[in-house]
């Protein structure tokens, strides 16, 4: 009773007799019932073989729960039947269990009988009944049973709810154990919503693995404790172990997907050819070493914190992580990272180039695409900085507003390349006139504008204004022989003496700038 209990999808161990009537059982109240009109007892009394593991359909129990029944024949000391012992596992119980094993919430996973009958069905506000027929022709199970393979992959309609789904499908039934009929394991996304990467699902079926293996596991322990097993059922279960050990290894040495598995200190246990050839470091090199020597350092801190943090209750943890390859740049990693005993698992795929392309839209959204100078978002920021900067530290701020004087005539006579050319040359010219800690963007057009910080009063500011008209109007060459020369009207306002707000200085700045011009143009005016 103690195992039953501690394993929560088994609904009850039983054992009944050569007529049916349960003399034993975990739970107490089927004690003395007889259950020789189920089928799962007709199946194998019609036929009883010692060396089978009998799986029959789902059914209703007493108690109204979906049951899957896995029997095992008792016989006598001359051999013959002498009755059976029977575990159930619970549906609802078992649902539980594959739900949080689901990689993300918007995939459904399924167990089905092989004969078609849905024993589980685990989806998001998905209300689809235990116990539906899915042998249906057409169906993507009976496509997968008449196929003769063990594993299949299909895009495609499925039956249970009707939406198109990418769909893994494996027949769960070893090569060196007989069971009278397979189990079908299947993992599925609706084709619209899939978002998420293949690395979770490679946990899911690790960790499906590993239940199916500790149920069969139990029923062989409860037939050794029944019953005098022969050596031959003994290696049998060995084989089957070893077998189902040698293809989770295979699994994992074939899949392109990192897998790294670590104690809570990091150090490796064990690394798939993936992780290998992604960095370029040797499986000895390695081993000799520790995962945490290669992640990035400004995230090392954040991924001890998230080993400590798995527990039972949050087993299952997304990281993006950056590894160092052995030429000595960092590749980024969308990981998963789960917890089974005392080893985690970390399982992830190479993300590098979404990073970096993200890196690039960010960089773009605040660069002019023309000359790589802030554009007017990224300056209006640096602007609210240094003035919240200096209200702390009681220094000026200020704005030159710069137009170019010429410009449009270049644009018209020698072309839109060339004045891009012009463009591009000024504002090398004003980011050499400023400090390293002043801002140099453009607005648009022919417009500029410059940030001073930390500046000590007005003759600071028109020392600046006057090297930017001196650089500006110095000739510029173009294709051929031909040069140009453009020049600036500049308007200046200065914070806290004329505003207080960004808005507000740039406007006035803006102003200023017309007043050059009316005044002449080449020159700089403050605001009033």
């Amino acid at each position: 009773m103690g195992l039953a209990n501690a394993m929560q999808h088994v609904q009850a161990i039983t054992i009944l007799d050569a007529s049916g009537t349960a003399i034993y059982s975990s739970n107490a109240v089927l004690v003395g019932q007889s259950f020789a009109y189920r089928e799962y007892f007709k199946e194998v009394a019609a036929a009883p073989d010692a060396d089978m593991l009998y799986v029959s359909s789902p059914f209703t129990g007493v108690f109204g729960d979906w049951l899957l029944p896995f029997a095992k024949v008792i016989t006598n000391a001359e051999g013959k039947f002498n009755g059976l012992i029977l575990i159930l596992l619970n549906s609802v119980e078992y649902s539980q269990l594959i739900s949080s094993l689901r990689p993300t919430s918007q995939s459904w996973a399924s167990l089905a009988h092989g004969q078609g009958m849905l024993f589980v069905w685990e989806a998001l506000g998905d209300s689809t009944p235990t116990g539906q027929n899915l042998n249906v022709p057409g169906s993507l199970f009976s496509k997968h049973r008449s196929s003769g393979q063990t594993e299949s992959f299909y895009k495609s309609a499925v039956t249970a709810n009707q939406q198109e789904s990418l769909v893994s499908v494996r027949t769960i039934i070893p090569d060196t154990f007989m069971m009278s009929n397979p189990l079908v394991l299947a993992v599925g996304r609706s084709y619209s919503v899939l978002t998420q990467l293949i690395f979770k699902e490679i946990l899911f079926l690790i960790v499906i693995f590993i239940v199916l293996y500790f149920a069969l596991a139990t029923l062989l322990f409860w037939t050794q404790h029944t019953r005098r097993i022969s050596y031959k059922e003994t290696k049998s279960a060995e084989r089957f172990a070893k077998g189902l050990s040698d293809k989770l290894s295979k699994f994992v040495e074939l899949t392109p997907s990192i897998i790294v598995l670590t104690d809570i200190k990091g150090a490796f246990k064990e690394v798939n050819p993936a992780f290998q050839n992604a960095l370029g470091y040797t499986y000895q090199e390695l081993m000799e070493s520790t995962l945490i020597e290669y992640i990035h350092p400004d995230e090392r801190e954040e991924f001890r914190a998230t080993l400590k943090s798995l527990t039972k209750d949050k087993a299952n943890i997304t990281r993006l992580i950056r590894f160092r390859s052995k030429n000595a740049t960092y590749l980024s990693f969308e990981t998963s990272i789960a917890i089974y005993g005392d080893v985690f698992f970390i399982a992830g795929l190479d993300v590098t180039e979404r990073e970096i392309e993200k890196a690039q839209l960010q960089l773009m959204a605040y660069k002019d695409r023309l000359t790589g100078l802030p554009n007017r978002g990224m300056l209006w920021e640096h602007l609210n900085q240094a003035i919240h900067e200096e209200m702390n530290e009681r220094h000026n701020t200020a704005v030159l507003f710069i137009d170019l004087d010429g410009f449009k005539l270049v644009n018209d006579t020698c072309g839109h390349e060339s004045g891009d050319k012009v463009l591009k040359i000024i504002g090398k010219r004003l980011l050499g006139v400023v400090r390293e800690n002043d801002t140099v963007g453009r607005l648009g057009g022919d417009e500029f504008v410059v940030i001073l910080s930390r500046i000590g009063s007005e003759r600071d500011v028109e020392f600046v204004a006057k090297k930017i008209l001196e650089t500006i109007k110095h000739s510029i060459s173009l294709s051929g022989d031909k040069t140009v020369t453009v020049g600036a009207s500049i308007g200046i306002s200065i914070w806290p003496d004329h505003a207080f707000t960004a808005d507000e200085l740039l406007n006035l700045a803006d102003k200023a700038m017309y007043e050059s011009k009316r005044g002449g143009k080449n020159r700089y005016s403050f605001a009033n």
